[in-house]
């Protein structure tokens, strides 16, 4: 597979991938872009020309559903309701400290970092 920023050649499926930068940049004539691509032409006349997809990965731990509630719950539920963590949360929450700074604190705690999505509440009926 011959290989560069924006296109490579892949022989065994026939193919010449470009990127959507080079495409754009190849529409105009004259262009080193243009001239690239009318030589890939001209040695490989068999092969496609086809745009590079990007792989999207969804790798990031989300925590879509980690609420103020929600965090107050899972450290009543682990710690007890006389806990000193349970006392900092609150206070936090009383001084009015910002959303991110408490959820960083949270799952910077040991006790709290595998709380899962398993443990939430069933919904209750309306």
């Amino acid at each position: 597979m011959k290989t560069s920023k924006d296109h490579y050649i892949k022989f065994d499926e026939k193919q010449i991938v470009i990127t959507k930068a080079f495409a754009q940049a190849a529409n105009v004539i004259g262009s080193s872009a243009y001239n690239e691509i009318k030589k890939l032409r001209k040695d490989y006349p068999d092969f496609d020309i086809t745009l590079k997809t990007s792989e999207i990965r969804n790798r990031k731990k989300t925590h879509k559903d980690l609420t103020l509630e929600r965090m107050r719950e899972i450290v009543v539920k682990r710690e007890g309701t006389n806990s000193l963590k349970l006392k900092v949360f609150d206070e936090a929450r009383a001084e009015k400290v910002s959303y991110p700074k408490i959820k960083e604190w949270f799952l910077r705690e040991e006790n709290f970092k595998d709380y899962d999505k398993d443990e939430m509440p069933e919904e209750k009926a309306s």
